[in-house]
């Protein structure tokens, strides 16, 4: 079953000092197991850290068990391989850190259908023809695939962050939900910085987002995930099934061939065969490019770090929002891009709620965005408790307080227009 195993509570590294080192089968299913049978699940993670060598197995250059979880695989460098299988495997709730080497298979290079995976170095490379994904509840799931992410019938969360590298394949990274699992977990793909040779494909219920990348392929959306693009370079068609429920948007991105004539595709400032497109179907602005109906919802579901994105002028209702309240609030760390879009606010009750609250230390860039109160909101940006605001190129007005109120936050200004608020432009306060 395998050359060496990590067992629980145990810390390998391996090394190369002369250069030509190995661990390797061509006979034997897993050249290093994580963990061995028999092994309770505990507190105690068994742990394996590689900085050079060839680690190579018949089905698996080093693989762990989908009931045995809590491992740690760091690779540093050196080259990880099989026969004729998938160069490292992780069914289990485990953690994966690549940082550099080599790791290839002519089949695919890493499938993860549990855990955690960070990529920030390397190169990742998968069998180069059409990948395919089959159910299976013991074993490997996708083929000619870079990286695959396919949840196990353990139904646990899956986090996948590139932030750089070369990845190969027929599909260089494949999202899918083989096991028809309940979309009860979160499955997160976040690609950054990174190329990929080969086609993005996502056919599952995960969120995919990528951001300043270079696609050499095709981009395919199906089942009913949510996938955002943005800053980058797809060389490739994109293909989107209209009939399902998932999303897709690009964002200042370039696409050279072909698009599908389908509303479910949202385009913000993007060049498809030279052509600009700006489409925003029915939706009011994207999170890193995945498109949602109300403003309100792409905040709430923006996470730290994230960018939220107009598409379109946005009428706010106060309702019955109360005057120390903001109709819209944010208290993660992101940015709010107006797009060059306004921001009116309606509704015909007396209370005089701010248009945007900013709270619990949350560090927030507003630009590019226009604030019109229309004489129904008191404050544009309220910053009750905040971290640090920038705002960048934003205009706000006819509010019957002040443009900006600042109460125990930091604030920096880099382009800012008030008129017509009823109190004056901004108001600095060092208690809130």
């Amino acid at each position: 079953d395998y050359l060496l195993a990590v067992k629980r509570g145990g810390d390998l590294t391996i090394t190369d000092t002369v250069g030509s080192g190995s661990i390797t089968t061509t006979t034997i299913a897993c050249a290093v197991k994580m963990t061995i049978k028999g092994e309770t699940d505990s507190n105690t993670p068994a742990k394996l850290t590689v900085y050079g060598g060839t680690i190579r197995g018949q089905y698996y250059g080093i693989s762990g068990n989908g009931t045995r979880h809590d491992t740690e695989v760091t690779i540093n460098g050196g080259t990880i391989t099989s026969t004729n299988g998938v160069a490292i495997y992780q069914p289990q709730d485990g953690i994966m850190t690549i940082n550099g080497g080599t790791i290839q298979s002519n089949i695919t290079g890493i499938e993860i259908r549990s855990g955690s995976l960070t990529v920030n170095n390397g190169t990742i490379s998968g069998g180069t023809g059409t990948p395919g994904s089959e159910g299976n509840g013991s074993g490997t799931t996708t083929s000619n695939t870079g990286i695959a992410v396919a949840q196990h019938t353990t139904d646990k969360t899956i986090t996948v962050t590139i932030n750089g590298g070369t990845i190969t394949g027929g599909a260089a990274i494949y999202e899918s939900n083989p096991q028809n699992n309940d979309e009860n977990t979160d499955v997160t793909v976040s690609i950054a910085d990174a190329t990929l040779n080969g086609a993005l494909k996502s056919s599952g219920f995960g969120t995919v987002t990528v951001d300043n990348a270079t696609i050499n392929g095709d981009v395919t959306k199906d089942g009913t995930g949510n996938m955002g693009i943005t800053n980058s370079t797809i060389t490739g068609n994109v293909t989107k099934d209209a009939s399902n429920t998932g999303s897709l948007g690009f964002v200042n991105s370039t696409i050279d061939g072909s698009v599908p004539d389908n509303s479910n595709i949202v385009y913000v400032n993007t060049s498809v065969n030279g052509t600009i497109k700006n489409e925003a179907g029915n939706n009011e602005a994207t999170v890193n490019g995945v498109p949602y109906n109300t403003l309100a919802n792409a905040i709430n579901a923006a996470k730290d770090g994230n960018t939220v994105t107009l598409l379109k002028d946005v009428n706010v209702d106060k309702g019955s929002v109360q005057n120390t309240s903001g109709i819209l609030k944010i208290t993660k760390n992101i940015t709010l891009d107006g797009n060059s879009k306004k921001i009116p606010v309606t509704g015909d009750r007396a209370n005089t709620p701010s248009v945007i609250n900013i709270e619990e230390n949350a560090d927030v860039t507003i630009k590019n965005l226009t604030i019109n109160s229309n004489g129904n909101a008191k404050h544009g940006l309220n910053l009750y408790d905040a971290g640090t605001v920038t705002v960048e190129n934003v205009t706000i007005q006819d509010g019957t307080g002040y443009g900006i109120v600042c109460n125990s936050s930091d604030l920096t200004v880099n382009g800012l227009t008030t008129s017509g608020n009823a109190w004056g432009g901004i108001n600095i306060d060092t208690s809130a």
